[in-house]
């Protein structure tokens, strides 16, 4: 049987909900959850704490877009801290490589294009992504394609 891991983050910049938390919570069966704080300094560490506890075969990191229309299905991990959002912290991104030795991105694992093909065929909209965004999904993304590797599937909706 195949170990999935789902994560989603809570709410931010003054949200009461934060719809990849709804997804998260709405899961049911055997899915492995993980709630990440949004927070700069801590959700990559969640995020590492939650694979070793769940030693997942696919994780799938769901995040939330303000002012997109549908599911992003993200391509890319960029290599940077995002310097304009703050998080639930207070604290701002620096603005900096995450790993000044690493790549300036990592791919997505999961195959991306079927994943849209698969969303439009069930009536919902979604569509590839290079860039997930002024958020924290980068940093949490790079964490896990480190961890995972390049033969780990694993990605960002």
């Amino acid at each position: 049987m195949t170990r999935v891991l789902v994560t989603g983050f809570g709410p931010f910049d003054g949200s009461l909900v934060n719809p990849s938390q709804q997804l998260v919570d709405a899961l049911d069966g055997d899915v492995a959850k993980a709630l990440l704080p949004v927070s700069y300094s801590r959700a990559a560490n969640e995020l590492r704490r939650a694979i070793r506890e769940t030693e997942p075969d696919v994780v799938i990191c769901f995040g939330q877009a303000d002012g997109r229309t549908g599911i992003s299905v993200e391509r890319f991990a960029h290599n940077l801290d995002e310097a304009s959002a703050t998080d639930n912290d207070e604290e701002p991104g620096s603005g900096t490589a995450i790993d000044p030795h690493g790549p300036l991105a990592y791919a997505s694992t999961l195959p991306v294009d079927e994943i849209v093909a698969a969303l439009h065929a069930e009536g919902i909209p979604a569509a590839s992504s290079r860039d997930s965004g002024r958020c924290l999904l980068h940093p949490v993304l790079f964490a896990l394609l480190r961890v995972l590797g390049p033969d780990g599937p694993c990605g960002p909706v």
